[in-house]
């Protein structure tokens, strides 16, 4: 599988900065909902 990184869509000023980076591979609001969606999937 790999590391993957998640980002944590927010509001904070610093966090616009990096938002659209190469390194991000998903994007959630709620991560306990997207760890539940990831697992189902397995």
């Amino acid at each position: 599988l790999g590391m993957k990184t998640v980002w944590i869509e927010n509001d904070e000023p610093w966090a616009a900065k990096y938002s659209d980076s190469e390194f991000i591979n998903y994007k959630t609001k709620n991560l306990a909902n997207f760890l539940k969606e990831i697992n189902e999937f397995r």
